[in-house]
């Protein structure tokens, strides 16, 4: 496989943002259960079974016995307890998974093979909370090397060669089915053009998020490769840093809204590869109402809104975004091409992956690009609530007291039609606030050699490399 970066570490845990980070740790990592394909309702995995109670606050999960980390250790109770237990220490630098573990009031070990967790209230996502984080080993507790983690996945880690591969290799002592192949290499090549060329010489197998330039160049390559284009994988936005007095004055983000031709970018920026977003949700999810629409395209309109807000004259700003993507470089010309029309002037930063990561995380940006991954059926607390603009994922800033009793109100509603209800309400206030101008729904799109037959990619994750069978 190719990737465009390297990842800070293999904790994604720890390194939420970054993606790379998320893809290579499946292969290391195992949770208590993870989400079904095709339903996104949690299968057993560590866990062989689990139990809850009436009133929806304590969780009680049976774990497999006879399960071993990748040094031989036996995996007990305890390690859940010692997993759930770091990242609810607030010391634990660990925000993108802060709101799925402080619902917990208590997480003990039963016995070796039991835990049960005691929620402070029902909490309708808590078995995909509990169940989506990765289990860490209590006995390497001070010893854990976050860039060669021991984990109890398929696979275990094998090197890491900085700026060039990470290697992974097959676990043989794995509970369940093991893959069919020995090796998974991740070679680092940032060069877009030489992806490609790896490709058409044989040299890698996969390669995923192509670009639409990439996507119409590799017509040629259908006698080796299958060209799949998946269901959608993220909304890319540009983000406003509402904490920035500039951006605090919802007029200005509507205007600077009204000043991107979406239609434009989706047509010839994506060659009409992805669909135009109005959906802060999953497109077809039941939170998404069709009825919610974005401020439309309107010069005219704009004009009015920063003569308004005294801005006739225009303004200045810097458009942060990551150097691993070559659409951001499209997307910052069109930004500087359209706000220079009403003599508003977009300065540019370009970072690599790291520093860009490192800039959201504290907040150091005017707007910036970002691609959130969706699936239907999740909590958006994460990233809108405003106790996580501190600890959370919230890098925009935003912050409402309508949106947040929303949410809080979401939280513990365990019907799915009211429940449904109260995230568009949410949703409505979103599409007035605009913290984020919505550009569209992106689809992955990917090249897979011939030489494997693999599943097919749904709306709660791609196809995973552990499922592919030689031909």
């Amino acid at each position: 496989m190719a990737i465009p970066a390297e990842p800070p570490s293999l904790d994604p845990q720890r390194d939420p943002i970054d993606a790379r980070a998320r893809d290579i740790a499946y292969y290391v990592y195992e949770s208590l259960a993870q989400p079904n394909p095709q339903t996104g309702e949690p299968t057993p995995r560590l866990a062989k079974s689990w139990d809850v109670s009436a009133d929806g606050r304590t969780y009680t999960f049976h774990l497999r016995p006879s399960v071993v980390w990748h040094d031989g250790a036996p995996f007990t109770a305890d390690d859940v307890v010692y997993t759930f237990d770091y990242l609810r220490d607030p010391k634990t630098p660990a925000s993108g998974v802060r709101s799925y573990v402080t619902p917990l009031s208590e997480v003990i070990a039963v016995d070796a093979l039991t835990v049960r967790f005691t929620l402070k209230e029902p909490y309708w996502f808590a078995l995909r909370a509990i169940t989506d984080i990765y289990i860490y080993p209590k006995h390497l507790a001070e010893r854990f090397d976050r860039r060669a983690p021991i984990g109890l996945g398929k696979f275990r880690f094998k090197a890491w060669k900085v700026g060039a591969a990470i290697t992974l290799t097959r676990f043989e002592d794995y509970f369940g089915a093991k893959p069919a192949f020995t090796t998974l290499a991740f070679e680092v090549v940032s060069d877009a053009t030489r992806r490609m060329t790896m490709a058409r010489r044989g040299e890698i197998d996969v390669i995923e998020r192509l670009t639409p330039d990439q996507w119409n160049e590799s017509a040629d390559l259908e006698n080796s490769f299958e060209r799949l284009h998946h269901v959608p994988d993220g909304i890319q936005v540009i983000g406003w840093n509402t904490a920035r007095p500039v951006f605090a004055d919802v007029r200005l983000r509507r205007a600077l809204t009204m000043l991107i031709d979406r239609y434009d970018i989706v047509t010839n920026l994506r060659y009409g590869l992805d669909s135009v977003a109005d959906s802060w949700f999953y497109p077809d999810a039941p939170e998404h109402d069709a009825t919610l629409k974005q401020a439309p395209y309107d010069i005219e309109g704009a004009k009015r809104l920063l003569e308004e807000l005294g801005r006739k004259n225009g303004m200045t700003f810097t458009f942060l975004y990551p150097a691993s993507n070559p659409f951001y470089d499209q997307l910052a010309a069109t930004l500087v091409h359209e706000m220079g029309l009403l003599h508003i002037e977009v300065r540019t930063e370009r970072l690599e992956w790291a520093a860009y990561t490192e800039r959201l995380r504290k907040h150091d940006f005017d707007a910036c690009g970002l691609v959130w991954r969706v699936e239907p059926n999740s909590d958006p607390s994460s990233l809108w609530h405003s106790r996580s603009i501190a600890d959370g994922s919230n890098w925009l800033s935003f912050s409402s007291a309508k949106a947040d009793a929303l949410l809080d109100a979401a939280h513990s509603e365990m019907d799915h039609a009211k429940r449904t209800a109260l995230y568009r309400q949410f949703a409505s206030i979103l599409s007035e606030e605009l913290p984020a101008t919505l550009l569209f729904n992106r689809y992955n799109l990917s090249l897979v050699s011939k030489r494997f037959r693999h599943g097919a990619s749904t709306p709660y994750g791609l196809f995973r490399y552990d499922d592919f069978v030689p031909l």
